[in-house]
């Protein structure tokens, strides 16, 4: 059973799902159309650095549009040739929450939000908003190293960072395996 990280809170009667291993997220991820990444400075922290080479491949792997709030993030990631914006969470938040908007592309509304690298109880608040008014067209999923139960789908808490890092390398190794799959 997941526990969330942060107790203090009740997430109410709908949790997320936990993914356990690495095919199931691969799989998860590799099922919707038009995927966003909404990635934040947190993830640019030095035990998880290495996380973000992971993010380019997952988000190149699922064809996603990414919404960064950090500027360091936003140039990297350009730098790699994403599809990436400057965009604050709070306002990609809301935007997602309406089902006539046409995403970060112009291409029609987002019907995955993966969240990574924000403050944990900011997370929480915002997946608990998208879980409450988006619930008709849009998961979420938190690629965060602890269990949000506000997502539709999370990760279990790892305590030891290193794990979640090869977790993440085994997870962009399987989507970009079931992408020359495909082609």
């Amino acid at each position: 059973m997941a526990e969330p990280w942060q107790r203090a809170e009740t997430p109410g009667p709908v949790k997320a799902i936990l993914v356990n291993s690495h095919e199931t997220a691969a799989d998860l991820l590799g099922k919707f159309r038009h995927p966003v990444v909404a990635i934040s400075s947190q993830i640019l922290e030095p035990h998880v650095v290495e996380v973000v080479e992971q993010v380019e491949k997952v988000c190149r792997a699922v064809n996603a549009c990414i919404a960064s709030s950090s500027s360091s993030i936003l140039e990297r990631l350009r730098g790699e040739g994403l599809n990436v914006k400057p965009f604050a969470l709070l306002e990609l938040a809301d935007r997602l929450r309406d089902p006539s908007w046409m995403g970060l592309d112009g291409e029609g509304q987002h019907d995955l939000a993966i969240l990574l690298g924000f403050h944990y109880y900011y997370s929480w608040l915002i997946l608990s908003g998208l879980k409450s008014f988006a619930h008709g067209h849009l998961k979420t999923f938190s690629l965060d190293p602890y269990y949000q139960p506000n997502a539709s789908y999370s990760l279990q808490n790892f305590v030891v960072k290193e794990r979640w890092v090869s977790f993440m390398k085994d997870v962009a190794k399987s989507l970009e395996s079931k992408k020359k799959e495909h082609t």
